[in-house]
Order: structure tokens, then C-alpha cells, then sequence
């Protein structure tokens, strides 16, 4: 009988292991500067391991209990939701806000959403806690498609704004994919949150209303408890409505914004600030320079449509960040 050593060892020879897929926001685009964000299976393993505007969270894979602390920002163990000390990143408010995820699977289907809350001062000090959280855009189901479609056909992206109605300060960025393809039973719905810290640029004063995430939404709430593989007429997004200035649809989105990040703007990594060459951030044929150093496919991939499932219990199964491959890539 072969030990599960020699197992281990005939799969590692045989190639890389493919696995479930699930998605994480790899990178950024603030108007022209491109930030990365967390990459949950090679920066903790990096000496030093890096400083990065998101909090960290340790894998891909979805938050399916709207009533946990990781439903705020992902999950990191016993140490969810735990702030940056030194990174927030600069942002003008009415500044197009691209983000760029892992390639998204087809099957995955769901509204995207993003949300802020204001960090009071300091997001380093922030625990986000409380009736803070207000959205700022919305994009759900319309004629047949839904928003994780759209960020398909966009490369695997979302473009939207920070509002200019918002007061200048610190916040806390929220944005996530809401899939749906499990959802037709209590915590079936799959939620892939990030939260980056931010630092706010804007001549507008408002400061809006905020709600609980977790506590605003419900797991029985009709846009996440529901089938949609029944025909469907309409489709209601989780979650408060978008604030005076927000967006919805990502209206901001075009093809341009949405697949490529403009040359010549700066790439930050690990909290450093490195200007791009003409030809470094974006290749004309949609592959992205990531700060690893390699030239990384954007182009959003595919999985069969129709029903399938993946839960919180094969969390680690995962595809790579863009250009990094995964862990078991590298075995």
C-alpha cells in the first residue's frame, strides 16, 4: 500500500493541482495609481512580510455566516478584522476606483458592492464596529446579467468612484462579490469581502448615516436567500441604499477604466511608492505587470455555468493571485 508521502509526492509530479476556484481583489487602481492589495497565500510568507492597505485575511474563499466578525472584513483566524498601522493610501474623491480580482469564476453569479466607513481619525486605531458602514455603490441583475458577469467581460474588474459629496479623512474601503449560485438555503450565499484603509482628498462635507456589517443584513434577506435559477424578474441588492453621490452599476466603468490602468502611473507596493515605466503598468494585450515582477493574464476565464457548490470548508482550495502562483502551484 503506498503511504500518503508517496501519494503526496506522484501528484506533485504530475504538475500543478487545480483546484476549486473562488476570487480575491489582487490589486487596485486609484485614478492613475496602481496599489496592490493582499495576497492571502504568499505575503504571509514573505521575510519581510509586507505592509499593505488591506486587512489581512488568510484565503479566498467565501464568509457564508452574515452574523460573524469575518463577514465584516474576511476572515483571519482568531484575529479577524485587525487594522493596518501604517498604510493608508491616498485618494481623491471623483477619482475613477478600478478593482482588479482574481479571475472570477462564470458560475459565481451575484451583485458587487461597496461600502465606507469613517475611520473617526485614525484607521489604524479602527475597529469598524458599530453602525458605521454606508455604500457608496451597487451593481445586481438587469435584462438577464448580472454584475459578476459584467466584471467578467471587464477582465475580472469593477470600476466605480469615491463619492465628492464625502467629507475628507480616513476611511475604510469595503467592496465584495455577493455569489449566489448556493444561495437557495440559509447561509448558502457566498461573500468575498476585502477592507483597504484610506485616505480621503474632498471638498465635500457630508457624512453619512452608516449601518452594522454584521448585524444590517439578514441570512434570510430576500436578495440573499434565494434561487436564481428560477426565472427572474427582479432582483434586490443586500444592504442600505447607495448614498447622495454614489453610484450604481458602476456607472463609471467603461472599457478603457476597466480593463487596463492608464501608462505611465505609479505602482505601490508594500507601501512604497515606485513610478511605472510607459510600457510597465498595462500591456496593450491586457496583460498586467504585477509588483512580483511578472507579466500577469487579466482576461477573465471561465467555469461551466449552472449550480455548483463550495463552501467555507475547502477554504483552501484556491487559484493564485495574478502572476503569483498558488501554494500547491509550487509544490
Amino acid at each position: 500500500m503506498l503511504s500518503t508521502s508517496s501519494i503526496l509526492l506522484a501528484l506533485v509530479a504530475s504538475g500543478p493541482i487545480f483546484v476549486t476556484a473562488h476570487g480575491v481583489v489582487s490589486q487596485i487602481a486609484f485614478g492613475d495609481v496602481l496599489v496592490d492589495a493582499w495576497a492571502p497565500y504568499t505575503d504571509p510568507y514573505r521575510s519581510p512580510m509586507p505592509e499593505k492597505l488591506t486587512r489581512e485575511y488568510n484565503s479566498n474563499g467565501p464568509i457564508e455566516d452574515v452574523t460573524s466578525a469575518a463577514f465584516t472584513c474576511n476572515t483571519n483566524g482568531a484575529t479577524e478584522n485587525v487594522p493596518v498601522q501604517t498604510i493608508q493610501t491616498g485618494v481623491k474623491a471623483g477619482d475613477s476606483m478600478t478593482f482588479y480580482w482574481t479571475v472570477w469564476p462564470d458560475s459565481h453569479k451575484g451583485p458587487v458592492m461597496t461600502y465606507l466607513a469613517d475611520c473617526q481619525g485614525d484607521c489604524s486605531t479602527f475597529n469598524a464596529t458599530g453602525d458605521v458602514w454606508f455604500k457608496i455603490d451597487e451593481s445586481g441583475y438587469s435584462n438577464g446579467v448580472w454584475a459578476s458577469d459584467t466584471l467578467i467581460q471587464n477582465n475580472s474588474s469593477y470600476t466605480t468612484k469615491i463619492p465628492t459629496t464625502i467629507a475628507s479623512g480616513q476611511y475604510l474601503l469595503r467592496h465584495e462579490i455577493l455569489a449566489l449560485h448556493s444561495a437557495s438555503s440559509v447561509n448558502g450565499a457566498q461573500w468575498y469581502p476585502s477592507c483597504n484603509q484610506i485616505n480621503v482628498t474632498s471638498t465635500g462635507s457630508l457624512k453619512p448615516a452608516g449601518v452594522a456589517i454584521p448585524g444590517y443584513i439578514k441570512a434570510d434577506d430576500p436578495g440573499v436567500l434565494i434561487n436564481i435559477y428560477t426565472t427572474l424578474t427582479n432582483y434586490t441588492i443586500p444592504g442600505p441604499a447607495v448614498i447622495e453621490g454614489g453610484t450604481s452599476g458602476g456607472s463609471v466603468s467603461n472599457s478603457s477604466a476597466s480593463t487596463s490602468v492608464a501608462s505611465g502611473s505609479s505602482v505601490v507596493s508594500s507601501g512604497v511608492a515606485a513610478a511605472a515605466t510607459s510600457s510597465g503598468t498595462q500591456a496593450s494585450t491586457g496583460q498586467q505587470i504585477s509588483s512580483t515582477g511578472g507579466a500577469t493574464n487579466s482576461s477573465a476565464g471561465s467555469t461551466p455555468s449552472g449550480k455548483s457548490s463550495c463552501s467555507t470548508r475547502s477554504r483552501r482550495h484556491h487559484h493564485g493571485q495574478r502572476g503569483i502562483p498558488s501554494r500547491e502551484q509550487r509544490l
